[in-house]
């Protein structure tokens, strides 16, 4: 069944929401369209039925219960969409710590061991070329002075 373009405006009408020129648009249309005229007369039984329920004023209690359970709602379903995004990226998470594994794994196994990429080529590293890589990690002690200058500092 096709939904009526008017469709999503006889909830409005019904309630008076809507300005005088697209009251007048739905009342022209509602004697051409029966899908809309059954929705507007649904509307009303459902409106006629509610309006004959004695409603009261709810205590401060029950107004305190039905807090607690939207809110407790409201954070059952963030957690689902936390859940939801957290399951891919622990999954995730997981191949790449296997993979990273098995390649530390083989970079380690000395010489002769397999293909392994980068300077060495197949061989482990000396301790001596362990140490060159550190020395040349180490930052340039003029740098401080630099970044102290560029700060608007005085620098020795």
């Amino acid at each position: 069944m096709n939904l009526c373009n008017f469709d999503n405006l006889i909830g409005p009408y019904h309630d008076g929401e809507l300005d005088s020129n697209r009251r007048a648009e739905v009342e022209g249309h509602l004697p051409d369209c029966p899908q809309c005229t059954a929705h507007l007369a649904s509307l009303r039984r459902i409106s006629t039925r509610l309006s004959a329920y004695p409603i009261g004023d709810i205590s401060l209690s029950e107004q305190s219960r039905l807090h607690r359970l939207l809110n407790r709602a409201t954070v059952e379903l963030a957690d689902r969409a936390i859940l939801r995004m957290a399951l891919p990226l622990a999954a995730l998470a997981a191949c790449v710590l296997v993979v990273t594994s098995v390649w530390l794994a083989d970079t380690m196994k000395g010489p002769g061991a397999g293909p392994v990429s980068g300077p060495t080529q197949g061989t482990a590293l000396a301790s001596d070329d362990w140490e060159q890589v550190a020395v040349t990690l180490h930052s340039d002690s003029r740098l401080p002075d630099w970044m102290v200058r560029g700060l608007g500092g005085d620098a020795p």
